[in-house]
């Protein structure tokens, strides 16, 4: 009889242990690297952008810096930006990627030292080369609602086209900005 209680109570302690581990197993599971993530492995290092072909609006960025490094357990990924404007003003930002394993997509954020607000934004590759981020309505100090949409085209390894539009209060997107980046490094995997 004793015997039977311990092979009974044996069971029982295994199974909810098993019943209790698979919540946390599952999490651990959704903790790896995606393949969705690995496509992004082309952003990582130190980035400078040219001054700004086209740019409507404000200042125009004189220089930028950018670097890219994966977040711990690489499981997201951070860029850190800082722009020099031709006005004197200097802006620091930074945006955090990761892939929505429930939305299957790519999501963003973005928060900088010149605005109050964090720019959440859904990301997609529209092809191989071409990677966007399209924000959701920003309500903004002068009354309007922004929308920004920004594209990253890899023409090489070392080089990414930039090209920024804004929407008004839900009008149609206008190119506002358009600049190159080139890479200086390929940084430090974390």
């Amino acid at each position: 009889m004793k015997a039977q209680f311990n092979v009974r109570s044996l069971t029982l302690a295994v199974v909810g242990v098993v019943f209790f581990a698979l919540p946390c197993l599952a999490q651990l599971a959704m903790m790896k690297r995606t393949p969705e993530l690995d496509l992004l492995k082309g952003f990582v290092g130190e980035w400078r952008r040219s001054a700004d072909q086209v740019h409507t609006g404000g200042p125009s960025p004189a220089a930028a810096q950018k670097a890219v490094v994966w977040g711990p357990g690489d499981v997201w990924m951070t860029w850190d930006v800082k722009i020099d404007f031709t006005n004197g003003q200097t802006v620091v930002g930074r945006r955090q990627i990761a892939w929505d394993l429930h939305k299957k997509s790519y999501a963003s954020s973005w928060i900088d030292s010149q605005s109050a607000h964090v720019i959440k934004s859904v990301a997609r590759w529209s092809d191989s080369k071409t990677f966007e981020f399209e924000c959701e309505p920003i309500p903004w100090p002068d009354g309007h609602a922004y929308r920004f949409k920004t594209q990253y085209k890899f023409s090489s390894a070392t080089r990414i086209l930039e090209t920024g539009w804004k929407s008004v209060d839900g009008g149609e997107y206008q190119q506002h900005s358009k600049a190159s980046w080139s890479k200086l490094s390929s940084g430090k995997k974390k």
